[in-house]
């Protein structure tokens, strides 16, 4: 389990896990580890232009942009919301 999100795609931990069998789990893909940083205001993947351009053409939201396609490297994804509206979107991802 790592840090994984289109900005960081930590591809080399990524094609160890491939080569030895192993699960990768991504932790913050949706950008919560990068709202850590005091210099960083709002969200730069959920915010990203190109994110957000993908998201706007398939009718979903760039949250589920950055789900499926961690889903569609093989990346298991750890996601946590308290919000209900957020988790339901989230649990969706494939539905659109």
């Amino acid at each position: 389990r790592d840090w994984r999100d289109p900005l960081h795609p930590n591809t080399g931990i990524l094609q160890w896990c491939d080569t030895n069998n192993v699960q990768f789990q991504a932790f913050s893909p949706l950008g919560g580890q990068q709202l850590a940083k005091p210099s960083v205001t709002g969200n730069p993947i959920l915010k990203n232009p190109t994110i957000k351009r993908i998201a706007r053409a398939n009718k979903i939201t760039p949250a589920q942009v950055v789900i499926k396609w961690n889903i569609q490297h093989g990346v298991g994804v750890i996601i946590r919301t308290s919000d209900l509206k957020h988790l339901s979107e989230n649990l969706n991802t494939f539905d659109k």
